[in-house]
């Protein structure tokens, strides 16, 4: 089964750093980085755009977490 990941928001000290981190999860660009966590930041969710694998889902959802991110994992309706 497949997932989609959606981040509700972000606690922390160093967004900069986080956001670089966060960038390798999904592998983004920095800027792109920059802005989900401008968008966190103001408040709005922000939701990957590719589906991935449960497991790939679970052990990223940790780390994230980890991270100071709020994370849903959303199942993708059949």
């Amino acid at each position: 089964m497949s997932v989609y990941i959606s981040l509700s928001s972000w606690s922390g000290m160093n967004s900069s750093g986080q956001a670089k981190k966060m960038a390798g999860v999904f592998k983004i660009d920095s800027h792109k980085a920059d802005e989900v966590m401008r968008t966190l930041e103001m408040g709005w969710p922000w939701k990957f755009d590719k589906k991935i694998s449960d497991q790939q889902a679970d052990k990223a959802a940790r780390y994230l977490n980890n991270l100071g991110f709020q994370v849903e994992l959303i199942p993708l309706l059949s």
